[in-house]
């Protein structure tokens, strides 16, 4: 593990360095952590010790915890990390690794209501056999698959704009 771990989006199957606060009841930031007990649920099944245990940043506050490639395999990582000092509050949250396939965007945003039926039924009407008859239906084939490329040009060039 290390700091090159660290990433704005974790990503399934890759180890993770995730940072995090630990606050106490009145919301003041909670220094010089005592007795840390780090545990990670994978995909709502009962936590476990993590391999790692949190580490603080000095007497910050702030700290870390550095996840295997093991505890970040799942569709829903639940991280909790607690401390023995006097009203601390567990530190909770839920990470949503992303794979292989998941692409982050709105589509809506790109095409108005509803593209996914247009580009659906574009890739329907190129598909189907009754389309792929004759050369004439090649022809209205070859313009919705024309139209599907536009749509999805629009796509990849809004997936570069998002940072």
């Amino acid at each position: 593990m290390a700091s090159t771990d660290a990433r704005p989006v974790p990503k399934r199957a890759t180890a993770y360095r995730h940072y995090f606060a630990i606050r106490d009841n009145a919301g003041a930031l909670v220094t010089t952590w005592a007795g840390q007990d780090s545990e990670v649920s994978k995909d709502g099944g009962a936590f476990a010790d993590c391999t790692n245990e949190a580490t603080e940043i000095g007497t910050s506050g702030c700290g870390y915890i550095d996840l295997t490639a093991t505890e970040m395999t799942a569709d829903a990582v639940m991280l909790k990390v607690t401390v023995t000092n006097t009203d601390a509050l567990p530190y909770v949250v839920t990470l949503f690794p992303e794979e292989a396939g998941d692409i982050r965007t709105d589509a809506t945003l790109i095409e108005g209501a509803g593209p996914s039926d247009t580009i659906n039924a574009a890739c329907d009407m190129a598909i189907s056999d009754a389309a792929l008859a004759t050369a004439a239906s090649l022809a209205t084939t070859d313009g919705k698959v024309d139209s599907v490329k536009t749509t999805t040009d629009k796509l990849e060039s809004m997936v570069e704009e998002v940072p």
